[in-house]
């Protein structure tokens, strides 16, 4: 008899997969129905191997101190003094030391509690702290994910279950293989091989069993049959779609991606197919858009089916404040919704979107490799000197140096093994750069295990 979720009290051995991943960005992972808190933006900067920040007019707010520093997404920004094992802390804008560096890995507080992995007389543990530093929950547990409307997944030895905000097992009936977040009131959890979604109140909810299942996003939630088809399905158990795609991921933007073979489309909360299934390649639906390639060629296309911005670029991604990234000539700049540009392509990378009126980009590669800031009139925000830089007297743009033109002046000689031009050197020493997720959603093959990992769906 296949186990049950939520009913008799049942009591099923587990094993956990990892869901803690430190330093994973989660700026691109907003869903159609969340929304971000406003603050205000810092910006990483790298001065002679410390980190620092500057704010969007390129002003000096933390001094470069730090051997480690997580770019800032909402208040807090993770931080080492040192490469130590057991130096990892939290701070705040100001650069006021929020937690200790006392922690192994450290993560950004959610909703109100952060997890930190410490040294424990049984080893390292995980744990949750508040805001102001205080233990709030003790480090016993093996693995550990972040809160999500009022539980957390942790896991002590084969067991994974969920608790509260005050560490009480949230379900004392239940075990899983596997426990995902809560989204809309609803987490997928694995037993055996067999994926069910659980309530609030830890009871079975949703048509199941499944083979693989992922979160619950505008009412629906992508999950896959025996025959390892896939389709979309309510809160309620109803399914708006049959099992009928080869892959389908949870919705973004009021858009859920799907693929049958080897083609790309996409369907509305409805069911209904808007993009149709013809696309070679997709990325990520943002602002009602889809980068799609077809042809070998990106473009976007509307959630009326409608071709909004013909392809021909030569990648494009999400749209995010009525902006892009697309890249053309082997380099990448920035457009509006209309298709105009905003910033012609001259850069090797785009490192983030606009915050605050200003985007990091990357000039260069290998040894080359920097990081700058430019604002949306094509104006280097923060590009200086290494030596100006080092007086850290509030730097500004207007205590830099000229900058050069938005055309970047690269030196360049012939790379003599393989034929071809490389960059030696730029016109300014700007030692501005770091460990940033590049720009990524697209996907080809439906197989690939990133691409599940990335739509949120799991398997057994």
């Amino acid at each position: 008899m296949s186990p049950t979720v939520g009913q008799g009290g049942k009591t099923v051995k587990t094993k956990y997969t990892t869901v803690a991943l430190f330093f994973l960005a989660l700026e691109l992972m907003s869903t159609c129905c969340q929304s971000r808190e406003p603050t205000q933006a810092l910006f990483p900067i790298l001065v002679e191997g410390k980190w620092g920040a500057i704010d969007s007019q390129g002003s000096v707010v933390i001094s470069p101190r730090f051997v480690h520093l997580r770019d800032f997404n909402g208040v807090y920004a993770v931080v080492a003094l040192t490469n130590a094992p057991n130096d990892f802390g939290l701070i705040d804008h100001s650069g006021k030391v929020v937690l200790p560096f006392e922690y192994r890995l450290i993560d950004r507080p959610y909703e109100g509690l952060a997890r930190v992995h410490r040294e424990t007389a049984k080893g390292y543990k995980w744990g949750y702290v508040s805001k102001d530093g205080a233990v709030k929950i003790p480090a016993v547990y093996d693995r550990a994910g972040v809160f999500s409307e009022g539980f957390a997944a942790v896991g002590v030895g084969k067991n994974y279950h969920y608790i509260d905000g005050d560490g009480e097992n949230a379900f004392p009936d239940q075990r899983f293989d596997f426990a995902s977040e809560f989204h809309e009131g609803l987490a997928a959890v694995r037993v055996g091989r067999e994926w069910f979604y659980i309530n609030r109140e830890g009871r079975s909810s949703v048509a199941g069993p499944f083979r693989a299942a992922g979160r619950f996003s505008c009412g629906l939630a992508p999950v896959q049959n025996a025959e390892e088809k896939w389709a979309y399905v309510a809160a309620d158990g109803d399914y708006v779609t049959d099992f009928q795609y080869t892959f389908a991921r949870s919705f973004r933007n009021g858009l859920g991606v799907v693929c049958v073979g080897n083609r790309w489309g996409a369907v509305d909360t409805s069911g209904h197919t808007v993009v149709a299934i013809s696309l070679d390649e997709v990325g990520v639906p943002g602002e009602g858009l889809l980068p799609g390639a077809v042809g070998g060629k990106w473009g976007y296309f509307g959630a009326d089916g409608s071709v909004v911005i013909p392809p021909r670029f030569e990648r494009a991604w999400y749209l995010r404040d009525g902006l892009a990234c697309v890249e053309e000539g082997g380099k990448k700049g920035f457009i509006a919704r209309s298709g105009e540009y905003v910033v012609v392509p001259q850069f090797d990378n785009c490192i983030s979107y606009f915050r605050e009126g200003i985007a990091q980009v990357e000039i260069g590669t290998g040894a080359t490799r920097r990081i700058a800031y430019v604002n949306m009139q094509g104006e280097w925000v923060f590009l200086v000197s290494r030596q100006v830089f080092q007086k850290l007297g509030g730097i500004s743009r207007g205590e830099a140096p000229d900058p050069p033109a938005l055309t970047l002046r690269i030196a360049r000689k012939k790379d003599g093994r393989k034929g071809r031009d490389i960059a030696v050197g730029l016109e300014c020493d700007c030692r501005i750069g770091a460990h940033h997720k590049k720009l990524s959603g697209v996907h080809r093959n439906p197989s690939d295990a990133r691409w599940r990992r990335q739509s949120g769906s799991h398997r057994g």
